[in-house]
């Protein structure tokens, strides 16, 4: 959790590879997205979404996500600690 926020990363498959990770935040509007990865393997991409509740987050993956023309499958995961975090590279 982030403060009052529950964090989920969900993972995204597509039927065919037609988006970059800003067309599918345009595509969503996604405000609480804290991150869009573009992804290399079984998966096209990755959300890190931040919400206030669970049904905000069904909401969106119900309402938005799963709407968008293309999307083959929706997997989510709810953080439940972070137990590291940090934007510093180990640069040695």
């Amino acid at each position: 959790m982030l403060g009052n926020l529950d964090m989920v990363i969900i993972v995204v498959v597509l039927l065919a590879l037609v988006f970059t990770g800003v067309h599918i935040a345009i595509s969503l509007g996604i405000t609480a997205a804290l991150g869009i990865y573009l992804m290399m393997g079984d998966v096209d991409f990755m959300l890190l979404v931040a919400t206030r509740t669970i049904n905000e987050y069904n909401d969106f993956v119900q309402k938005r996500l799963s709407q968008i023309p293309g999307v083959e499958s929706i997997d989510s995961r709810i953080v439940l600690e972070e137990t590291k975090h940090t934007t510093e590279l180990p640069l040695d």
